[in-house]
């Protein structure tokens, strides 16, 4: 079927992340062989350096028909009208140039709002993912509410990323909504028993991806990691991830003393990240709240153990097999996963966990599973 996916952008070489999630999906249903036109609009700032204007190139099987127009100074209301224009003028670019569509997602709040205000006269199913994590953490306020209210019931389905999501959804705005989890590129964190790092040995390695934004919380990672490392002195702490914290973080690892054991190592690449991830005993991330969770998907099917808190999204797939959990913002519960995954980490079967993990998450399995929304919505519109 010809499958019109609206995101936020799509990933390049100097924004790797940009539109993943989206473009993931983009990527395994391509891969089933349906026609996929990713209409990307890209409205971030200026700073972010890329061709303004129309863009069209194909990519991984998938047709990406992208608009970049700099809106960081416009009020809301003018960036939705923008956005509202822009995705009307590409949407009737891309029907002239591949045909109507058989359906049409969207991700996320905004650009859901934007899909269904624009596009839901035109006859064809409306798909829906949320990814939203200010919809189950305390950032949610009465415009998500209000936005929210006037997008979620013109789709047909919606679907959520995690239980918790979904629930948040229902209470909220009375959506019942389908879980299909993000799509992880285990491809490229393929566990390989050959080179897997010897756990016996020092120095004990642990791993953070995310970013640098007060949600994930990495001051709190590097303070249980102060206390961790006093007892195992030789214990080393990567950071890798980009954002606005980046300065009082190195400040707070100057402040520690701990500049010659935690590493801010920057944005990196997928193939970057997952050579760290094979250099490393365990992977943690002690965010605040998370509707999914990709990073430590990918660092289970790693085959390394995670350390996650309790923050509704990990709760989905993480158990003793493959890690542990601990509080939000408890610190010395923190310092203590360490120590217990410094003295166990050799326990954890790495060849299992990402066998496990790939069975629920691969890029085929998911695919699937949004395949079957879009043929039930294709059924009930018959």
């Amino acid at each position: 079927m010809r499958v019109f996916i609206v995101a936020r952008g799509y990933p390049t070489k100097e924004y790797p992340t940009n539109g993943i999630f989206e473009y993931d999906q983009a990527k395994a249903l391509a891969a089933l062989g349906h026609e996929v036109i990713y209409i990307a609009l890209d409205m971030r700032s200026i700073r972010r350096r890329r061709k303004l204007g129309f863009v069209s190139l194909d990519r991984d099987r998938v047709h990406i028909e992208a608009i970049n127009i700099p809106v960081s100074n416009f009020s809301h209301a003018l960036t939705r009208y923008t956005r509202e224009k822009a995705l009307r003028r590409l949407y009737r670019r891309c029907v002239k140039k591949y045909g109507k569509p058989d359906v049409i997602h969207a991700h996320f709040q905004e650009f859901g709002y934007t899909t269904a205000r624009t596009l839901r006269d035109e006859a064809v199913p409306l798909i829906m993912t949320e990814h939203l994590s200010k919809l189950i953490n305390d950032e949610f306020n009465q415009e998500l509410k209000t936005l929210g209210d006037k997008t979620y019931r013109y789709y047909d389905r919606v679907l959520a990323v995690s239980n918790a999501l979904a629930a948040s959804l229902h209470e909220k705005f009375g959506v019942k909504a389908q879980v299909i989890p993000n799509i992880a590129d285990l491809e490229s964190f393929r566990y390989r028993k050959e080179r897997a790092k010897d756990h016996q040995k020092p120095p004990f390695r642990i791993l953070s991806v995310g970013n640098l934004k007060k949600v994930k919380r990495m001051n709190d990672l590097i303070n249980a990691f102060a206390l961790f490392h006093a007892d195992y002195p030789d214990a080393e702490l990567c950071i890798i991830g980009g954002g606005p914290e980046h300065d009082a973080l190195q400040r707070l690892i100057e402040e520690l003393r701990l500049g010659g054991c935690v590493r801010l190592a920057g944005r990196k690449p997928r193939q970057e990240i997952a050579a760290a991830m094979e250099e490393s005993d365990c992977f943690a991330l002690f965010s605040r709240s998370e509707t999914f969770g990709v990073a430590f998907i990918e660092a289970i099917s790693m085959g390394l153990p995670v350390i996650a808190t309790r923050c509704q999204g990990p709760e989905d797939f993480i158990n003793d097999e493959n890690g542990v959990m601990v509080d939000v913002g408890d610190i010395g519960a923190m310092k203590e996963a360490f120590a217990y995954m410094a003295q166990h980490r050799a326990d954890y079967d790495a060849g299992m966990i990402s066998r496990k993990i790939n069975e629920t998450f691969s890029p085929q399995i998911i695919a699937r599973q949004i395949e079957a929304v879009y043929q039930a919505a294709l059924s009930k519109k018959d």
